[in-house]
């Protein structure tokens, strides 16, 4: 007998060889995933922007899709922010932190981010005030 494991080819279903694995597979990742993970990645982006969690901030949490094709994503983002601010710069500060975490837990592409404003909820110091 030889030390050498025997020689065995995997087959699929009709008995054909397949390819090599490094040549035949890559993991899939479906776009509800993409969506959930942006949601979080979008989660971790407003509580930096808003140096708190956003439930605490006064705003629903992000809502986000995603659709992805051949190893490639765009998702959009919904979010709430606090008022007063620089919205356009908001949105392209969230839009680029989210994409970069989306892709480091992914593994894909990012196409297209985008980030668009739901609400304005006025910050928990103006709300205090009282107008006379």
């Amino acid at each position: 007998m030889s030390d050498q494991p025997p020689d065995l080819k995997a087959v699929d279903g009709g008995g054909e060889p397949l390819p090599e694995a490094a040549v035949r597979g890559a993991a899939v990742i479906p776009g509800r995933v993409v969506a959930r993970l942006t949601s979080r990645a979008a989660r971790e982006a407003l509580t930096r922007w808003e140096g708190m969690p956003p439930a605490r901030a006064g705003l629903h949490p992000p809502r986000c899709s995603a659709t992805v094709h051949h190893g490639r994503a765009r998702i959009t983002v919904r979010v709430d922010l606090t008022y007063p601010l620089d919205i356009a710069g908001a949105c392209s500060t969230l839009a680029h932190d989210i994409t970069q975490r989306v892709c480091h837990l992914t593994g894909l592409h990012i196409d297209d981010t985008t980030v668009s404003v739901r609400r304005l909820v006025l910050k928990e110091s103006l709300r205090q005030r009282r107008v006379r």
